[in-house]
């Protein structure tokens, strides 16, 4: 399977109510998620699917955990880093 295709799964996955519950059943926070924020739950997904892109993406100017909106800027770079793996650079410099 390609980063491509990996990152699209992500993707319709986080768009899924019902797949994005499993995903954080397993992690003990299915019924905290829901009163999250957009960017927060994006964040807290990354981090269990792709916990490399979540620590280049934490603490920088895209990263989404504080907004209540997730910006088209921050959804391109996630897709270049998912594809690009650890080589990628950090947050905002690439």
């Amino acid at each position: 399977m390609a980063a491509e295709d990996d990152f699209d799964d992500f993707y319709d996955l986080f768009c899924d109510v019902n797949r994005l519950r499993r995903l954080f059943a397993n992690q003990h926070m299915a019924d905290a998620v829901w009163g999250w924020r957009p960017g927060q739950r994006l964040f807290n997904a990354v981090e269990v699917v792709r916990p490399d892109v979540a620590d280049r993406l934490r603490s920088t100017w895209l990263d989404p955990f504080y907004q209540d909106t997730i910006d088209d800027e921050v959804w391109e770079w996630l897709e270049a880093e998912w594809v690009t793996g650890p080589q990628g650079g950090a947050a905002g410099t690439n």
